[in-house]
């Protein structure tokens, strides 16, 4: 983790790719460096409780248009 800090502080706007995108996953840590996490954009995703939850979350994220392409009834 400390050399992606030094990555991450020595990467200057004018020389870094302007489609550079970094995207990271964790669960919290206290080992993970606070200016990796201040210097990006966080997103948080709680996870649904209960099964009824996490299913219409599922099927939600999917949308109905796909939903009814890919497991539409047969005819």
């Amino acid at each position: 983790m400390g050399k992606l800090e030094v990555i991450q502080e020595k990467g200057e706007g004018a020389q870094m790719h302007p489609e550079y995108r970094l995207f990271l996953t964790s669960n919290p840590s206290d080992s993970f460096p606070v200016p990796v996490l201040q210097s990006g954009l966080k997103i948080t995703n709680e996870p649904p409780r209960g099964i009824k939850a996490g299913l219409a979350r599922t099927f939600g994220d999917l949308g109905k248009e796909r939903f009814e392409e890919e497991f539409g009834k047969s005819p």
